[in-house]
């Protein structure tokens, strides 16, 4: 498993992942069928977050401000308004017809 570890995720310190994969799982009294495709998959998107960590504090490269994201929630909303607007017009249109 350590060769597995230096092999795929190299840089990563793969005796503190373990020990936080164990206490997590010990903590959440998880079960698991297979604990090392488990582990891997735990070191695999520790690697994963840690670049995503170290890209988004790069310097010379500010990373994106909450007020620069919109939010998926505003994006549902505008995504409904915008379609509650065309099912109105649709049926403005079959007024407007009904009555002419």
């Amino acid at each position: 498993m350590r060769r597995w570890a230096a092999a795929t995720v190299p840089g990563l310190d793969a005796d503190y992942e373990t020990a936080q994969f164990v206490d997590h799982h010990r903590a959440e009294g998880r079960r698991r069928s297979n604990w090392p495709a488990e582990w891997q998959k735990w070191l695999r998107r520790s690697a994963k977050y840690a670049s995503e960590r170290q890209t988004r504090q790069a310097p010379g490269r500010p990373g994106p401000t909450a007020a620069a994201r919109p939010s998926t929630t505003d994006q549902r909303v505008l995504a409904a308004r915008e379609a509650g607007r065309r099912v109105q017009a649709k049926l403005d249109a079959l007024k407007q017809e009904q009555h002419a």
